[in-house]
């Protein structure tokens, strides 16, 4: 199996976390995987073989796509060989590369075709026929700078907000958040729908929701009740129940058997 990692062009550096080059040897093979939110889109440009997502895209095959902001759970199931690239975006980083308000796509799963036209048919046939790892990554870097440089440059007011969420692992209140920014709900709410696709409470649950699995999967031997006091839920069915809306199983499941139950997240192999 290869995971490797490259760093994006200087001027897409502060939008784009890394991209992602992933090639299975076979072992996912007809294994769903689970597709947890991130709070975050994702590009991926499928050239293995055919491959089943279920968001809102049943039967995907190879092709390119943006993975929208998504609230609720999906799974992926290979049919072969996986081989992927994919741009891991840093929160707000779509929104600025291609321009477009990112509730557009919220739990959609879009064609790079049907966003960007003939560019974004183009930049799938590079990745695709590229001989080297390194030409693949050159490639979609090159098609992103290109859309970030036509894009209509957008404010982005929610920074503050979206980084004490994301410093406070996704616990805190968005009402004391609002009053500590001094600014109204509504308008922090249609700010982050702009910006992220969800809004600053949905956000918060995503961020800790994956903190928790995080903690989970980094210690087999934690307890729910460990889990539930250092991500500051109300109590233990209030986690239950929030985990298995964001991930379509429960807590003790992935406790007991962690190998029976693939959790794909869209950050899981960030470094």
């Amino acid at each position: 199996m290869l995971v490797q990692f490259f760093t994006p062009s200087p001027l897409l550096a502060p939008f784009i976390e890394s991209y992602l080059v992933f090639e299975d040897d076979g072992g996912l093979k007809d294994l769903p995987l689970n597709i947890v939110p991130s709070g975050v889109p994702e590009i991926a440009v499928h050239y293995g073989d055919l491959c089943d997502s279920h968001l809102n895209y049943p039967g995907e095959g190879k092709g390119g796509y943006l993975y929208g902001p998504h609230n609720r759970p999906g799974y992926f199931l290979a049919r072969g060989l996986i081989k992927c690239l994919c741009v891991l975006f840093k929160p707000y980083g779509a929104f600025r590369v291609f321009g477009y308000p990112q509730v557009e796509y919220r739990n959609h799963v879009v064609r790079l075709e049907d966003m960007c036209g003939m560019e974004g048919l183009n930049v799938v046939e590079q990745v695709t026929l590229a001989e080297t790892i390194e030409e693949k990554v050159s490639a979609m870097d090159a098609f992103l700078t290109g859309q970030y440089k036509k894009a209509k440059e957008r404010p982005v007011p929610i920074d503050q907000a979206m980084r004490i969420i994301l410093y406070s692992k996704g616990v805190v209140r968005i009402h004391n958040l609002c009053r500590h920014l001094d600014v109204n709900i509504k308008t922090l709410e249609r700010q982050f729908k702009s910006a992220l696709g969800l809004t600053p409470k949905e956000f918060a649950s995503i961020i800790r929701i994956n903190h928790a699995y995080q903690l989970m999967n980094s210690d087999q031997k934690k307890q729910i009740g460990d889990i539930v006091f250092e991500c500051g839920y109300y109590d233990q069915a209030h986690f239950i129940n929030e985990f298995r809306h964001y991930t379509c199983c429960t807590p003790d499941v992935i406790l007991k058997k962690p190998d029976d139950h693939v959790i794909y997240l869209n950050r899981m192999y960030t470094r």
